[in-house]
């Protein structure tokens, strides 16, 4: 049988980086996110989904988001939403229990546990699911005994780790074939004992540059004969963003730089409608022109949303200005002298320094 394990969808995210048109437009891609998800279990008739919190992204999400997930849910009565409720979900999700939707089961203070297939519906072994509010390090030294003959999953949300809030060694030897997990932002699939593993799915989409790359859900694959386990990674964006890293080291000027990282994301980026990080990298000349703020206007005239991040460095060799009798020599060679300097300090200092003496503007 097939299970579908996400988390960390945190709809109804204010997207405050983005402008406000942009944040709106992906506000609404990430609850289509959710809702091709669901589409995807329905199309390949996976009949349980469990959602390792953060579903939402604040306490109050809006009226709006709300009713969209919770019409998913019932237009879809086939499948069970096993919910656990992270550090950024709101407590009373459903005021009027009369509107939350028969087949979204969720859990309490106390631990609980749900069977989502027992010995009689199929051939093979049982498999339940258990979880309680609010996963810390004492409740997870206070597992329920679980059935070693079934198959278990135990759903938590929070870090992992020695002094994190969940404790693998607490854990280890206690019966859990598979430890649904969220609140890391990105996949994460490994052995918790000889019999188990953990796995973070990542957020289901992409919100910002820090999230950069392929994310989604996962599917577990359970042989229930065998009670064996496989997971597999799906995705359900429409677009990634993505992290485009430019070696600039060879450039010499701004139009330099602008025509290599033209170059760079044209090769990599082939839709008008993306968002994606461009990250400098390299060592150039210290007399290297980058201007940041020139390239993200024209790249934004070009892409829907497009960020700048000058993660290079600049070449200063003294011996060029050792014997310089100019006054840019003698103002290299103070620096270069300065024992309370860090030698990026150095460069940067430098740089600003011939600029002004050249009579540029300085944008500080």
């Amino acid at each position: 049988m097939k299970i579908i394990h996400c988390a960390d969808l945190h709809l109804d995210s204010s997207l405050s980086s983005y402008p406000k048109d942009i944040a709106a437009k992906r506000r609404e891609e990430l609850l289509l996110g959710f809702g091709r998800m669901v589409e995807y279990a329905r199309s390949n008739d996976i009949e349980n989904i469990l959602i390792a919190g953060d579903l939402f992204d604040k306490k109050r999400p809006s009226a709006s988001a709300v009713k969209f997930v919770t019409d998913v849910m019932t237009s879809h009565p086939g499948i069970n939403f096993y919910y656990l409720k992270g550090n950024h979900d709101c407590d009373e999700l459903y005021e009027d229990n009369q509107m939350m939707p028969a087949n979204l089961k969720m859990f309490d203070k106390d631990w609980m546990t749900y069977t989502i297939a027992d010995l009689h519906d199929r051939q093979g072994c049982s498999v339940t699911v258990s979880a309680v509010e609010n996963s810390d390090s004492s409740c997870a030294t206070t597992i329920p005994a679980l059935d070693m003959n079934a198959f278990n999953i135990v759903m938590m949300h929070g870090d992992v780790g020695e002094g994190a809030c969940i404790n693998l060694r607490n854990l280890r030897g206690c019966g859990i074939d598979y430890l649904a997990l969220g609140h890391i932002h990105s996949y994460r699939y490994d052995s918790l004992d000889k019999n188990g593993y953990y796995c973070y799915p990542g957020c289901l989409s992409s919100r910002g540059f820090d999230e950069c790359g392929e994310h989604g859900f996962v599917v577990l694959d359970i042989d229930r004969e065998n009670k064996s386990q496989k997971v597999t990674l799906k995705s359900v964006e429409t677009r990634d963003i993505l992290k485009i890293d430019v070696d600039i080291s060879e450039c010499m000027n701004s139009v330099d730089v602008l025509e290599k990282v033209k170059s760079v994301v044209e090769a990599n980026i082939h839709s008008s409608d993306a968002i994606f990080l461009i990250e400098l990298t390299g060592a150039t000349d210290i007399s290297c022109d980058k201007n940041v703020h020139m390239l993200e206007q024209y790249f934004n005239s070009n892409y829907m949303h497009v960020r700048v991040h000058d993660n290079s460095e600049y070449r200063v060799d003294f011996k060029d200005y050792a014997l310089d009798e100019s006054l840019k020599g003698e103002f290299v060679r103070t620096v270069f002298a300065d024992q309370t300097l860090s030698d990026d300090d150095k460069a940067a200092i430098i740089r600003l320094g011939i600029r002004a003496l050249k009579g540029e503007e300085i944008d500080l």
